[in-house]
C-alpha cells in the first residue's frame, strides 16, 4: 500500500497529465514545496475542497515546476481563473477546453453513455460524470436545475 504522501504526489502528477500540463516536480521537491508553504501538517491542509490549499500555476499557464507555482486556497485559485478568463481546465491539450454550451449539453443528456459523450467532446468519462453530478462546472450546471431522470433525453 502506498503511503499517503506518495499517493497524493502520484494523483497530482496524473491529474496534470490528464489535463495536458507538464509536471516537473520530483517526489522530494514536491513534498518539500508543500512542507515549506504549509508546515508539517500540509497533507491535511491541501486538497480540492473549500478551505483547502492548492498548488496554483502562475497565470494558469506553463508547467507545474518550482518558480511557476504558488500556494493558494482553492477558492482564490478559482477566482483568479475567472478573472483571467482561463478555462476550468488548463493547458494546451485537446481535452483542455469545454464551452458553456458543451457543458450544458453533457449535463442535460441523461441517455447517451458517458463513454460516447467523452469521445464526442474529447474528454474523459470521469469528466462527464463530474459534470453530470455537479462535481465540476457547477457554476454552469446549477442554473439548469436538477438533473433530469435517467431515460429522458433533453436537447
Amino acid at each position: 500500500m502506498l503511503d499517503p504522501f506518495r499517493k497524493a504526489f502520484r494523483e497530482h502528477r496524473n491529474n496534470a497529465k490528464k489535463r495536458g500540463i507538464k509536471f516537473l516536480f520530483t517526489y522530494t521537491e514536491w513534498v518539500n514545496w508543500w512542507e515549506y508553504h504549509l508546515g508539517p501538517d500540509w497533507l491535511e491542509l491541501r486538497g480540492h475542497k473549500r478551505g483547502q490549499y492548492c498548488m496554483a500555476r502562475l497565470g494558469d499557464k506553463g508547467p507545474y515546476r518550482d518558480g511557476n507555482v504558488k500556494c493558494l486556497f482553492i477558492s482564490d485559485n478559482l477566482s483568479e481563473r475567472k478573472l483571467n478568463g482561463t478555462s476550468m481546465r488548463g493547458g494546451n491539450h485537446p481535452m483542455a477546453v469545454l464551452t458553456v454550451k458543451q457543458v450544458q449539453a453533457i449535463y442535460l443528456d441523461r441517455v447517451t453513455p458517458k463513454s460516447i459523450l467523452a469521445a464526442k467532446y474529447h474528454i474523459t468519462s470521469g469528466m462527464v460524470w463530474g459534470i453530470r453530478t455537479g462535481q465540476t462546472w457547477r457554476s454552469v450546471t446549477e442554473k439548469l436545475g436538477p438533473p433530469h431522470p435517467k431515460g429522458i433525453r433533453i436537447g
